[in-house]
């Protein structure tokens, strides 16, 4: 999907209703126009028809064009404390991705989320280069799919890692362009380091809202991990944020 960027997009699959036209959701990472695209990688087996409306990237920051579109404000107060869910609900996780500088990730998702069946794909090798500007990989997506409604769509929630050179907001480009009706920044620590973090809603030309909390940290010079959950209000409140504070980020 084109998401107004120079160049091809490299595009992980994030889907938040699956609707006969419901447009596809994406996380990208521009690829410039004088070098081959990678081959995509796909989380999904689910199917979308798209609209062939345009397609708008997401989160809309205020005051930060251009290259700076989706950086985070750095002057955003600390993320509000709430009270932890039913932790009864929730279930461990960890990553099975592998990367030089990752181990592994653990973090508490509710149950209803089952990880991606990754077996089927082709693993990177180990002598994959995670160096340059363009290796942003995943790893690991976690979904959640309402059972068979009598509705003619199904409501989708996911939620995604991924660890790369580029430290800024992970983004969704949504078709047709739903109407962004809410945005909030602030940081939290993850794993004890500070990331920024970044709540806003979507709302379609039918009024069905959807929820997203994205973040970035810093895990060392020049490797960044990133995260977003997205959500359909029609599920009720799920709690990425108490998500990120449970993580542990496992060092080789």
């Amino acid at each position: 999907m084109n998401n107004d960027r120079s160049g091809i997009s490299h595009c992980s699959a994030l889907a938040t209703r699956a609707s006969f036209l419901t447009g596809l959701v994406v996380a990208c990472t521009p690829t410039p126009p004088n070098q081959q695209a990678p081959r995509p990688r796909v989380d999904t087996t689910l199917v979308f028809v798209a609209d062939s409306g345009r397609s708008t990237t997401f989160p809309l920051l205020p005051a930060r064009p251009g290259a700076h579109a989706f950086l985070a404000d750095p002057d955003a107060p600390l993320c509000a404390s709430s009270p932890p869910p039913d932790s009864g609900a929730w279930r461990p996780n960890t990553t099975t991705a592998h990367s030089r500088y990752v181990r592994g990730i653990t973090f508490l998702l509710p149950t209803a989320y089952e990880p991606f069946d990754r077996r089927h794909l082709p693993q990177l090798p180990d002598t994959f280069p995670e160096t340059g500007a363009y290796w942003e990989r995943s790893l690991g997506s976690w979904w959640f799919i309402e059972p068979q409604t009598t509705r003619h769509d199904q409501a989708v929630a996911s939620f995604g890692l991924w660890i790369g050179p580029n430290g800024r907001y992970p983004t969704v480009g949504v078709s047709p362009t739903p109407r962004q009706v809410d945005l909030r920044e602030c940081r939290l620590a993850v794993s004890g380091i500070l990331a920024h973090v970044v709540l806003f809603t979507l709302e379609d030309s039918v009024g069905a809202r959807t929820r997203y909390v994205g973040a970035y940290w810093s895990l060392e010079d020049g490797v960044w991990l990133s995260a977003l959950g997205d959500s359909p209000e029609s599920f009720g409140p799920t709690d990425f944020l108490f998500t990120l504070r449970s993580m542990k980020v496992l060092r080789p």
